[in-house]
């Protein structure tokens, strides 16, 4: 034993203690978590994606597919693509703002867009 509580209460009438299957299906999970760690380290899938597979979200199927079997957890999702990120949008929109003649929200947004 860990020393972790079963979920009983501290005694009487509350859950089960843990059966040999709950600590196996535990273990899978914990090894489940490792290895997502390891894809969280991997490019992110829309770096090599063709056109159709973006304009379906094609690349994301493996990562649907996952969140349709358990929760998603955060080691779980793909770093963000530097084009993507706040810190780039902000320089580049201030980039652009700067150099209208007439200043444009809108003007500016539609000059940001990839």
């Amino acid at each position: 034993d860990d020393g972790d509580d079963d979920g009983g209460g501290g005694g009487g009438g509350g859950a089960a203690p843990r059966t040999a299957a709950s600590r196996r299906a535990l273990l899978n999970a914990s090894s489940l978590s490792s290895r997502h760690v390891k894809r969280a380290e991997r490019a992110n899938p829309e770096q090599n994606a063709n056109v159709l597979s973006k304009l379906s979200f094609w690349y994301m199927n493996g990562l649907l597919a996952l969140g349709n079997k358990r929760p998603l957890e955060h080691t779980d999702l793909f770093p963000l693509l530097h084009e993507t990120t706040a810190a780039h949008n902000v320089e580049r929109f201030g980039t652009i703002w700067a150099r209208q003649r007439t200043p444009s929200v809108l003007g500016a947004l539609v000059r940001l867009r990839p």
